[in-house]
């Protein structure tokens, strides 16, 4: 296997990493952090004394680039195992087995127990072995599945997989996963790390994050399952098909899988999710949902160009490829992830008759997407049919090419009246402008323009959603009324959130003054205003009996609310995940069953003269390394005032929390690997039944520049008390 990626001339890493990863200053350090592992003068000692093949070829190229952008030597993490004889004997025996039958047939009944120490923890874990190809095991390094248990973490991570590095192309994947991260994609935590078994020095793994809540969360998305596809092979064992006889699988036979789908049973919320994913997959792969109404247009664009430019098509078929459900736009995301190396092409699976990038690409969207990641003078053409030559149909590839290049602000926007589009399915230009007059509209079905497409409400305008109904506007969008012409969304749901409903913006703005949105009779269902990925500014907005959700999501985005007013809802009333700079002034929340604002991963809140009451169960819950700073802010009725978890960084002034059932202010760790939160608190007045303030763990409270005494009682324990809340 060749390591030396400098020279390969297959991939372009070594024509052009600066326009990959953005910049080549964002090159330099994406490239340097990967690689802090050795210094150009002990590259063959190091990987000589860490067990790695002394006869492993590595060219004069990849030792001077290595030798300039990193330092003599570096400490790598050491996690140290600790395994009962009867356990690890277990393991032998396994791969034993796995040896002589030439393959390893591995289930969650193969793990075993045992501790892991690191960083002055001493954690319990589980282990077993993985992997398709049983030659890993032949070694000395066998890849391990660990899951560590307790909701403790190792450098942020739950669950991993520790493989040979020399196994799993060394530095490749964590080149890989960089640019795909620079590049808005999904892709799992990969580092390098020392193991020891009992004592016993294996040498050094490469770790790389499994498929699981805490990748999505870390990849700073809404939470959502991740699937991928399997054969569904018939009963009968004997069915043929044309394909099975010119070497293709059959597509019929190819189905969507949830990773994990048992924790996707449990409530109506995550069934759906899970059924929808689902159902945008087999769509996708039948050809029963297009393209564009199946995935993510924008960011599997970027998935194919980054695949392509690190030369790993493998990567893309259709037995590797991982996806993940985005709720919020109602699409599927690709995940880079690969559990062998990603240059690996499995010979054991058979292709499409239309391989999945044909497929994809067939979207100018996707094609207009993938142009972008690229700089201006690679042309469309060069990507799609020079590089990747298999994902361009020979008979359509002209047109297409043509249609990809403009890009979405080339052309100005063709008006359509939402008269015309209501009466039948218009034939979408490039980009439209709705615009709704005043009067009422039914809206009865999902309305998704194209990209670039903008929204345009006048004053006195009536929208009514019915059961799946939704307005999905992937641009701009301005809803100005006035005191005497409101602009008015109504609701009328009554199933759970299969898809979603009401208003969505998506990678756009949204300009919004003197609108009432007013809900249905759902008890569980989706928000009636997503905010992704996009900038909005709200005044004089009414949000009233929303469904058991959120009244406004805004996710990855950044939002302005002013005199904004939240009333008589089922779920939580404002919901930020992993925005920035977003700012809450002036705004009541009242008469609320969840959280009035769930803050989950933001940067730079600002809330400021916003008055709670009426709560069922937190007045402000912020938490997943958010920083927020609140000031004049008043709660009134509650049962936990403001929760601040999870390495949140939060200042407070001019604080009033009354009527509060449980605890005023309470800080504590509830996912470890965030760490645990900071709070500044000044002039805070706090009357709660059960504890003012209540500093848990690790946590760190001051008031009034005072250090408050923290609880050291286990958490669960706090929780089961209800100090907590809901």
């Amino acid at each position: 296997m060749r390591i030396d990626v400098a020279v390969r001339p297959t991939t372009a890493v070594g024509r052009f990493p600066a326009w990959l990863l953005g910049l080549p200053a964002i090159a330099l350090v994406v490239i340097g952090a990967a690689l802090p592992l050795i210094g150009a003068d002990s590259l063959d000692a190091f990987m000589t004394s860490r067990g790695w093949r002394a006869s492993e070829k590595r060219g004069p190229a990849l030792q001077a680039w290595i030798g300039a952008i990193t330092k003599p030597s570096v400490d790598l993490p050491v996690l140290r195992f600790d395994v009962k004889f009867k356990s690890w004997k277990k393991l032998l025996d396994k791969r034993a087995f796995a040896l002589a039958e030439g393959r390893l047939d591995a289930s969650n009944k193969d793990f075993v127990g045992g501790e892991l120490r690191f960083g002055g923890r001493t954690m319990a874990v589980k282990l077993r072995l993985q992997g398709d190809d049983v030659r890993a095991l032949a070694g000395s390094k066998w890849p391990i599945r660990v899951r560590v248990r307790g909701g403790d973490h190792v450098l942020g991570v739950e669950r991993f997989t520790l493989k040979s590095p020399i196994g799993d192309g060394l530095y490749d994947k964590q080149f890989l996963y960089g640019a795909m991260r620079e590049a808005g994609v999904m892709a799992p935590r990969y580092r390098f790390v020392v193991v020891e078994v009992n004592g016993k020095d294996f040498g050094t793994f490469a770790l790389e994050e499994y498929l699981s809540k805490e990748l999505v969360a870390d990849n700073r998305r809404p939470p959502g399952p991740l699937l991928r596809i399997v054969a569904a092979l018939p009963a009968d064992s004997s069915a043929t098909s044309d394909d099975d006889a010119i070497g293709y699988v059959d597509p019929r036979l190819l189905k969507a899988k949830v990773h994990r789908a048992g924790r996707w049973r449990d409530e109506p919320l995550r069934r759906a999710k899970s059924k929808r994913g689902r159902q945008l997959l087999d769509g996708l792969l039948d050809g029963s949902i297009a393209v564009d109404d199946a995935v993510d247009t924008h960011t599997t664009g970027r998935f194919l160009a980054v695949v392509k430019a690190f030369g790993v098509e493998p990567l893309v078929r259709w037995d590797n490829m991982r996806w993940y459900y985005n709720i919020a736009i109602d699409r599927l995301e690709p995940v880079a992830y690969s559990s062998g190396p990603v240059d690996l092409d499995r010979t054991g699976s058979r292709p499409m008759r239309r391989p999945l990038p044909h497929h994809l690409l067939s979207s100018p969207a996707t094609r207009r997407a993938a142009a972008q990641t690229v700089p201006r003078d690679v042309p469309i053409t060069r990507l799609l049919r020079d590089e990747f030559p298999m994902a361009v149909p020979r008979e359509r590839k002209k047109r297409e090419v043509k249609a990809a290049e403009p890009g979405p602000g080339s052309e100005p926007p063709v008006n359509i009246s939402i008269e015309r589009i209501l009466k039948r399915d218009p034939v979408w230009p490039k980009r439209a402008c709705i615009v709704v007059p005043a009067g009422t509209w039914t809206i009865e079905r999902p309305i998704r323009p194209p990209p670039g497409s903008c929204l345009v409400v006048e004053p006195g305008a009536t929208m009514k959603f019915q059961d799946r109904g939704a307005l999905i506007i992937r641009g701009a969008a301005t809803l100005i009324g006035s005191r005497d012409r409101l602009i008015r969304l109504r609701f009328g749901w009554r199933t759970g959130p299969t898809a979603p409903r009401g208003l969505v913006i998506s990678r756009g703005g949204l300009v919004a003054a003197h609108v009432g949105f007013t809900g249905g009779e759902s008890a569980v269902g989706r928000p009636p205003l997503v905010v992704h990925e996009s900038r909005a500014e709200l005044s004089n907005v009414v949000f009233k009996n929303w469904p058991g959700s959120a009244a406004l999501e805004a996710v990855r985005a950044t939002i302005e609310l002013d005199d904004c007013v939240f009333v008589s809802g089922k779920g939580d009333g404002i919901a930020i995940a992993y925005g920035r700079d977003s700012r809450i002034q002036d705004t009541r929340l009242s008469d609320i069953a969840g959280d009035a604002i769930d803050v989950r991963g933001a940067t730079g809140l600002r809330i400021t003269g916003t008055y709670v009451d009426k709560v069922g169960d937190k007045g402000v819950s912020i938490g997943e390394g958010s920083t927020v700073g609140i000031d004049a802010m008043v709660i009134a009725g509650a049962a936990v005032g403001l929760a601040i978890k999870d390495g949140s960084r939060v200042t407070l002034r001019n604080i009033k929390m009354v009527d509060i059932a449980h605890t005023g202010l309470a800080a504590y760790a509830k996912k470890p690997r965030f760490g645990s939160p900071k709070v500044a608190a000044e002039s805070c007045t706090i009357v709660a039944r059960d504890k003012a303030i209540l500093s848990h763990g690790d946590s760190e409270v001051r008031v009034d520049g005072k250090l408050q005494p923290t609880e050291k009682a286990p958490l669960a324990r706090i929780i089961k008390l209800g100090w907590l809340g809901g």
